[in-house]
C-alpha cells in the first residue's frame, strides 16, 4: 500500500511596508467607517424628514457629539451595528404604516 504525503503550507504575512502611500487599511477599520457614515447619512435623512428647519451642519456636528469621530471609535461596531438595527428599522416599520 502507497503511503500518503502530506503536505501543510505555511502562510507568511505579507509585508505591505514598501506600499507607502498606495497602502490599503485594514478591513475592520473600513468597515467600521462605511457603518459609522451609513449610520449617519440614514439618521440624517430621517431627521430631515421630520423637521422642517433641517441643516446638515448642525446635524453632523451633534452627530460626532453623540457618536464621536470615526478615528475615536467610541462605540465598536457591533454596538453601531446593534443602533443601526434598532432605530432605523423601527423607523422603516413606521413609515411604510403611515
Amino acid at each position: 500500500m502507497a503511503t500518503r504525503k502530506s503536505s501543510t503550507f505555511n502562510f507568511q504575512a505579507i509585508d505591505d511596508s514598501v506600499l507607502g502611500e498606495y497602502s490599503v487599511s485594514n478591513y475592520s477599520e473600513r468597515l467600521y467607517s462605511k457603518v459609522y457614515y451609513s449610520v449617519r447619512s440614514l439618521s440624517g435623512l430621517l431627521a430631515k424628514r421630520n423637521f422642517q428647519d433641517f441643516d446638515w451642519n448642525v446635524f453632523k456636528e451633534r452627530f460626532v457629539s453623540d457618536f464621536g469621530k470615526v478615528e475615536d471609535r467610541r462605540y465598536s461596531l457591533e454596538q453601531l451595528l446593534e443602533f443601526a438595527i434598532c432605530r432605523l428599522r423601527r423607523h422603516a416599520v413606521l413609515s411604510e404604516i403611515w
